[in-house]
């Protein structure tokens, strides 16, 4: 659990991709008037494309696990270092022997066991964070390069650089990465809820289970929504008994709205929708079960 004083992080998950987390996010942000949040899907973020923002980011290069390089004129061509690597990472070409930086795991048995000292460690930018220090709001995002791993080293970096500007917010708001590995891991280790967006699919129920179970595990309360629920009807149904007969809050659910999409990008929120409606109480739901928990 987050123990900061007055501030309650919520990271918003779903387990799978497409469920609309970006869209909850944002709507999170402007409800809960958010002065401080971050989009922590690194491979892949968007949460930069609907929000306004209007001034130039501080960029900052990450570097991950290192990486190794052979130095030609040190190395005896002995083939050692191509034989004992396991990720198949060195090549040879006319004897020539050198290292592919995106098949390197960054192990350092190369390294170790060369007999000539001809391989060094480099270091690598892997990606790149970005902070938006705007007025009173303050937001973050990153990105991986191309075929660049550490996905889960990077979320954990732009989480320590928004926390080190030490911005005050009564609310901050993660938009979380898809999956349960190590980038997820990285959005939901010191939160106090984790909001799980699913949708009326056998895989939104099978990830969402999984999700749960991530979250209970890393002592973050999990609550659902399901979206999109009218799609499927019964599979709505049975998602609602499973959290009903596993003892997990369950907030509501959301109804398909082909102009949230055009309105994210392109207009304001239509506050009169059916999906607005529904979505203003579930706000009312998770602020009141905040208040209740900060009571315990």
């Amino acid at each position: 659990m987050n123990k900061e004083i007055n501030k309650t992080t919520i990271v918003v998950l779903s387990g799978k991709g497409g469920t609309g987390k970006t869209t909850i996010s944002n709507i999170l942000i402007e409800k809960l008037q958010s002065k401080v949040f971050i989009d922590c899907d690194v491979d892949a973020p968007n949460l930069h494309l609907v929000q306004k923002t209007n001034v130039k980011p501080i960029e900052r290069g990450f570097v991950g696990l290192p990486k190794y390089q052979i130095v030609q004129n040190l190395c005896i061509n002995c083939g050692k270092c191509y034989s004992l690597c396991a990720y198949q990472a060195i090549n040879k070409t006319n004897d020539t022997y050198t290292i592919d930086p995106y098949r390197c795991e960054g192990c350092s048995l190369c390294c170790v066991k060369c007999p000539a000292d001809a391989i060094k460690q480099v270091e690598q930018i892997d990606g790149h964070t970005y902070i938006y220090n705007q007025q009173d709001k303050l937001f973050g995002t990153a990105q991986t390069n191309i075929g660049a791993g550490n996905s889960g080293k990077l979320v954990t970096e732009i989480r320590n650089q928004i926390r080190d500007e030490n911005v005050k917010t009564e609310f901050e708001i993660i938009d979380g990465p898809p999956g349960i590995g190590c980038p997820v891991i990285a959005s939901i280790t010191n939160t106090n809820f984790a909001l799980l967006v699913t949708e009326p699919s056998l895989s939104g129920l099978s990830d969402l289970k999984r999700i749960i179970q991530t979250a209970l595990i890393l002592k973050t309360i999990p609550v659902v929504i399901i979206n999109r629920a009218d799609l499927n009807i019964k599979l709505s149904a049975v998602i609602e008994k499973y959290l009903k007969d596993n003892g997990i809050i369950y907030l509501g659910k959301l109804p398909y709205d082909k102009n949230i999409i055009r309105k994210n990008n392109l207009e304001p929120y239509d506050e009169e929708s059916i999906f607005f409606k529904k979505m203003n109480e579930i706000i009312k739901k998770l602020i009141e079960l905040i208040n209740k928990e900060k009571e315990i």
